[in-house]
């Protein structure tokens, strides 16, 4: 390819991680982690665990957490490492999670399927869950027509650069809170409010409760999760991380007693850390109601480290 060539493609590359950046996330980090040798930490989860996770403090570990990830998601994410990678890679393998999460599915939800499964889980596992006729989206349809060699092309050049990145936040793809806090960090709004974005936050949690059909059914594949990370010798390791008290304190408390239930009905062995109940975190270390920004990322992940990944 002579030089002209190859900056064009670079460009074309760069617009297409652009519009599709999450999708090339969690496929390069899929690749990343089918690569990985031995003494591998295998890292699922939804936001708390992209927010969460600084990849520098956990010894050999792999991330393929994406916002809005739910236990199906998680469970895809780790049998396709494990069953298309290299055996014995992991010794690991840790589940990220909100206290809400055993009662979501993406895939009964409108705006969920179309912002997640459509753009992101479909292309990639085509597998739309609960969704019986998941859209199929063209992820060039923004740039416009190509021959299929270039496509491949800029795709893989896509892929490298987050390979070569290794975390999903950079000086392009910058932390935002959830909600706008007029860019003031979160330790320095008033009490009230913290108050008031925690009940915006829980209300949307807290309708999540009456999806029992769906707790059922996370309980399942809770079950075959850990069960898969048992038969390639994997330690199957939960942890909810650190959410503020201004979340902690209006979250359904049936949240934390579903989670607890779920692992209790689980024949192996489970490690389950909740750091919610550590002193270990403040104001200071949050991004938003229940995020961690980098600093609280980096002690989050350092504390995980000690506790169950140093080989």
């Amino acid at each position: 390819m002579n030089e002209k060539l190859y900056k064009a493609a670079v460009n074309l590359a760069s617009e297409y991680l652009r519009i599709n950046y999450d999708y090339t996330w969690l496929k390069a980090m899929l690749l990343k982690g089918k690569q990985m040798k031995k003494h591998g930490t295998l890292i699922t989860g939804s936001s708390h665990a992209l927010c969460g996770i600084d990849e520098r403090y956990i010894t050999n570990c792999v991330n393929c957490s994406m916002h809005s990830q739910d236990i199906y998601y998680d469970f895809l994410c780790a049998k396709d490492v494990l069953e298309h990678g290299n055996s014995g890679a992991y010794d690991k393998g840790i589940i990220i999670m909100g206290y809400y999460i055993a009662f979501q599915d993406l895939s009964k939800s409108t705006y969920a399927r179309e912002k997640m499964i459509t753009p992101i889980y479909y292309p990639i596992f085509h597998d739309a869950h609960n969704w019986n006729e998941p859209i199929e989206q063209d992820l060039w349809q923004k740039i416009g027509k190509m021959p299929e060699k270039a496509k491949s092309i800029c795709e893989t050049l896509a892929l490298q650069t987050l390979l070569l990145q290794g975390t999903y936040y950079s000086v392009s793809n910058v932390r935002k809170p959830f909600f706008d806090f007029q860019n003031r960090p979160w330790h320095t709004l008033s009490a009230q409010e913290k108050s008031d974005w925690g009940v915006k936050r829980t209300d949307s949690h807290n309708k999540l409760i009456v999806h029992t059909a769906s707790l059922q059914e996370n309980c399942e594949i809770m079950k075959d999760y850990v069960h898969l990370l048992t038969l390639h010798h994997i330690m199957p390791i939960v942890a909810i991380t650190p959410f503020t008290a201004a979340y902690n304190n209006l979250i359904h408390p049936e949240f934390k007693t579903a989670i607890l239930e779920m692992l209790s009905k689980i024949p192996e062995d489970v490690h389950f850390i909740d750091f919610n109940e550590s002193e270990y975190f403040d104001d200071k270390d949050f991004i938003d109601t229940d995020h961690l920004n980098a600093g609280g990322a980096g002690k989050f992940s350092y504390l995980l480290n000690e506790l169950f990944c140093i080989p």
